[in-house]
């Protein structure tokens, strides 16, 4: 029999590559070792949505919430099953998403990660948004689950960018328990920024502080604003973590 530990691997490997029914049922053995396995309902749950298996969600997520009542995601899930909304075919993979185009694309790791038992149910190639922070960017799901955050360079760059008009679209690119990168894409870029790329080729190959350095400063000049800049240092993430 395999470990739970296996199942979980395997159950996680089939979500991120949107094999649904191979998902639900490895999901469903590891709920047959153990039936009050929190990770694996979740898991389950996110399938049928996934299938478009509105009844069968909402019983997965009933029993969740009699588990872990104050279970944020579950509650989420819950009203989408119970709208009769689906999600399937929302997430289409394919590999030609992560295209690289000079200047204008980036591969991020996140930083002030969600929990494993959101993270680990997150497949990839869903649709992310950026949210500005007022010293980072936040990454949340159009479900409204929030991943991580983009690193606090590349927030400072971006947050500038945003404002001033460009519009990016984000899809996850690799997840797992502990990690995940997000790949970012502009889409349109304002008249303030016409000619400053949103991920010049340089900035993150060799020297990157010194490149983002710079583009930092080019950004502050255009847009006219310098200051508070050096406060947004001084605070680490964790010292606001309801700012997400």
């Amino acid at each position: 029999m395999n470990t739970l530990t296996s199942l979980e691997s395997q159950a996680i490997r089939f979500a991120s590559k949107q094999e649904w029914d191979s998902a639900i049922q490895t999901n469903l053995q590891i709920l047959d070792q153990d039936p009050e396995n929190l990770s694996g309902l979740k898991r389950l749950g996110y399938c049928y949505l996934h299938k478009g298996e509105q009844k069968r969600a909402c019983e997965v997520y009933t029993k969740i919430l009699e588990l872990d009542p104050y279970c944020s995601i579950a509650k989420k899930y819950l009203e989408l099953a119970k709208s009769k909304h689906t999600i399937a075919g929302c997430v289409s993979f394919d590999s030609e998403q992560f295209i690289e185009e000079p200047g204008k694309t980036k591969t991020a790791t996140l930083a002030r990660l969600a929990d494993a038992s959101t993270l680990q149910h997150i497949p990839i190639g869903i649709p992310c948004t950026l949210t500005v922070k007022s010293h980072w960017i936040s990454v949340i799901t159009n479900a409204g689950e929030y991943l991580g955050a983009l690193p606090e360079d590349l927030s400072h760059i971006l947050t500038k960018l945003i404002q001033g008009g460009n519009t990016y679209s984000v899809i996850v690119k690799s997840v797992s328990k502990a990690h995940c990168t997000v790949f970012i894409k502009e889409l349109t870029r304002s008249s303030t920024y016409q000619h400053t790329p949103s991920f010049p080729s340089l900035t993150y190959s060799s020297g990157p502080q010194l490149h983002e350095k710079y583009l930092i400063d080019d950004l502050d000049d255009e847009s006219g604003d310098s200051s508070d800049e050096t406060d947004q240092t001084d605070e680490t993430p964790e010292d606001n973590d309801s700012d997400r």
